[in-house]
């Protein structure tokens, strides 16, 4: 059995810590665990209001009533990221995005902006904190690959010889190593800062 964390706790809302490799919420012919569902026999409605990719781990805001959906407002998202390289000290990186839509397979073309500050560096590898002014699907992994700094153990927009070789090296599978350790929530005019750390 899968145990979700919960960070923040209030009478309309939860933060919860997802860890990586489960999904926010079921996907069609998905039979996998999903967050929601692990959550449901505690809560009797949940309303996922951020969403993170099935390998990203971190804070997730949930509502427990749909009512509350229209009030609940996410100011800031912010993330920890290992990524392949030394990155500048800091930067922003506004670059369009094209994106489908799950239900229709439309694409679409979507501005996107983010922006990061190089935390610490190895010979490797960069710790870079990111903000994201936009919420496109895979924006901050796109985003990093596209200025040639991709997340360790991202298999899908990363570099696949450089993970493969990554985790041969650790002697282990790594998981990919992209974390939202922060948010920042606005609710009927008071301000709620969560916070949380990887492991």
């Amino acid at each position: 059995m899968i145990e979700i964390d919960l960070v923040f706790k209030h009478p309309d809302f939860i933060v919860v810590d997802k860890p990586c490799g489960i999904s926010t919420h079921a996907s069609p012919g998905d039979a996998a665990p999903n967050l929601v569902d692990i959550l449901k026999p505690n809560y009797s409605t949940l309303h996922p209001l951020s969403r993170l990719d099935n390998g990203t781990s971190g804070l997730l805001l949930l509502a427990l009533d749909a009512q509350v959906i229209p009030k609940l407002t996410v100011l800031q998202k912010s993330y920890l990221a290992q990524v392949f390289g030394i990155t500048p000290p800091a930067g922003t990186i506004e670059k369009e995005l094209v994106t489908k839509t799950f239900r229709t397979g439309v694409k679409k073309r979507q501005a996107a902006s983010s922006s990061y500050r190089r935390i610490r560096h190895d010979d490797e590898t960069s710790c870079v904190l990111i903000h994201i002014e936009t919420g496109r699907h895979h924006q901050i992994r796109k985003h990093l690959r596209s200025i040639g700094h991709p997340v360790v153990c991202d298999f899908r927009h990363g570099y696949k010889d450089k993970n493969l070789a990554y985790q041969e090296k650790l002697g282990s599978r790594q998981r990919m190593m992209l974390h939202c350790y922060r948010l920042m929530i606005l609710y009927q005019g008071t301000t709620y800062r969560v916070k949380l750390r990887p492991n």
